[in-house]
């Protein structure tokens, strides 16, 4: 596969999809979006809990769909689900990019440049036989863990003194 030109081809509309899926991250939802990049730092913790999420929310979604009125709601569950595992390789990304170049500046275009660093990473990383599908299955794990406690803090009200 690698001697074709159509895989480089799709390997850069991917690359592309997900810079543009980034940055639109970055711009519509910038404190969400930074505060799950800053989570996948969380290690241990987001990795067992995107373990957890990667297997209960299927589960979750079949359990739901026994009833006739679960059914689109187990249907809207895959979607966010499968939306979930896609993001997880752009927080991850965005993570290990701003900790390679240790960017002090909190720009966008730092978060961008780290995006574009970390994502060229993992996608090259990615192709090492064996060792490229371990890798994928961690920051799909890593990402989905610091997303799904970024939602469990977002959707926590605030306490003020």
């Amino acid at each position: 596969r690698f001697a074709r030109p159509r895989f480089y081809f799709h390997q850069a509309v991917w690359f592309a999809a997900a810079m543009l899926v980034g940055w639109l991250g970055l711009v519509l939802f910038p404190g969400f979006f930074r505060a799950t990049t800053q989570a996948v730092g969380g290690g241990w913790l987001s990795l067992g809990l995107g373990i957890g999420v990667l297997a209960g929310v299927p589960v979750a979604m079949v359990v739901i769909a026994i009833t006739l009125i679960g059914i689109p709601i187990s249907l809207m569950l895959l979607a966010l689900y499968l939306v979930a595992i896609y993001l997880a390789q752009v927080w991850v990304g965005a993570f290990l990019g701003r900790i390679l170049l240790k960017s002090p500046g909190a720009t966008k275009g730092d978060w961008l440049l780290g995006l574009f660093v970390g994502l060229l990473i993992l996608t090259i990383v990615r192709f090492i036989p064996y060792l490229g599908g371990l890798v994928h299955f961690g920051v799909i794990c890593l990402g989905l863990g610091a997303f799904a406690g970024q939602l469990y803090r977002a959707s926590r009200p605030a306490i003020t003194a």
